[in-house]
């Protein structure tokens, strides 16, 4: 039983770590392909910024759900959408981060100025609350042994 906890945690953690190491990497490409020596932002340049980690995080998600639904005894569209749910994690924590970091005046002044601080909090609240729904069906998501017609697993088969 040891395995199959350690080898369930694994398919979790892995979306999860991988989606952190592509962001540390689109995160820095996306801003210097949106802003770096931009003096003329455009609401265009906003969309470059979004679109670029969410592509990768989706090519990472597929990935990651390819492999798992090979590895494990999963179908393919469960284990991709499971690795789905889970790269999109870390994305929501940056958000939230930057969402609560944009209430003070030590992050930037000019952040936080145009839109009330209860919607900045509003938007940090979301950010954690869809990340946790994420990691919950991500996690039931990638579990094998289910039964075809048990919703996102919640019923395992005997062994």
């Amino acid at each position: 039983m040891s395995t199959g906890t350690g080898s369930h945690v694994a398919r979790v953690a892995g979306p999860l770590i991988a989606s952190v190491v592509v962001l540390l990497f689109a995160l820095p490409l996306a801003w210097m392909l949106a802003y770096f020596m931009n003096d003329d932002i455009q609401a265009g340049d906003h969309v470059v910024f979004l679109a670029v980690p969410i592509l990768e995080l989706g090519v990472t998600g597929l990935v990651a759900g390819l492999i798992i639904g090979r590895s494990a005894d999963l179908s393919y569209g469960r284990a991709v959408a499971g690795a789905l749910a889970l790269v999109l994690v870390p994305l929501l924590a940056v958000t939230a981060v930057y969402a609560l970091l944009s209430l003070t005046p030590l992050f930037d002044d000019a952040i936080g100025r145009s839109a009330s601080n209860g919607v900045w909090i509003g938007v940090a609240a979301a950010a954690v609350v869809l990340a946790v729904l994420l990691v919950r069906v991500g996690a039931r998501l990638v579990r094998p042994g289910a039964r075809a017609g048990s919703p996102l697993g919640s019923e395992q088969t005997s062994a």
